[in-house]
C-alpha cells in the first residue's frame, strides 16, 4: 500500500484516484472509473486480511481528506433493502421447493442444497450493516 494507491504483483498500480466506490463486506471490491471492478477474495480467517482491510479503510479516509476530486463512497450490501428483499425471495422460493419436494417425494437429494439456500436467505433477510 502506498500513500496514493495500492500496488499488486499481478494487477500493477491501482491509484486511489481511479476508485469511485469500494466495498469491505466479505471480499474487498474496488469499483474503478475506467477499468473493470477489482475484487480481492478473502475473509476474516485469511491471514493478514483484517489488517489489510483496516489499513485500506484508513488509507482511503486519509487520501479522501487530501483529495480535491469527488468523494469516494463506501458501498454496503448487508442490511440494505436489496439484501432483505433478496433474502425474502430466497426463503419463499426455497420454502416452496422444500414443501413440493416433501409432498411429491421426489428429488430428496436436493434437500441439503435447499436448506443451505434457505439459511442464506434468512441470513440476508436479517442482516445488518457491517462497519
Amino acid at each position: 500500500m502506498t500513500p496514493d494507491g495500492l500496488s499488486f504483483k499481478q494487477h500493477g498500480e491501482v491509484p486511489f484516484s481511479s476508485i469511485k466506490a469500494y466495498t469491505l463486506e466479505g471480499g474487498i471490491r474496488l469499483t474503478r472509473h475506467d477499468n473493470p471492478p477489482l475484487t480481492l477474495i478473502g475473509n476474516k480467517k485469511t491471514p493478514g486480511y483484517e489488517d489489510f482491510r483496516k489499513a485500506f479503510r484508513a488509507a482511503m479516509a486519509a487520501w479522501s481528506e487530501d483529495a480535491t476530486s469527488d468523494q469516494v463512497k463506501q458501498q454496503h450490501f448487508f442490511g440494505t433493502a436489496l439484501a432483505k428483499v433478496m433474502g425474502a425471495l430466497i426463503v419463499i422460493i426455497c420454502g416452496g421447493l422444500i414443501i413440493a419436494t416433501m409432498i411429491l417425494k421426489m428429488g430428496m437429494s436436493a434437500l441439503p442444497a435447499l436448506a443451505i439456500a434457505t439459511f442464506t436467505g434468512v441470513r440476508l433477510l436479517f442482516s445488518r450493516r457491517q462497519e
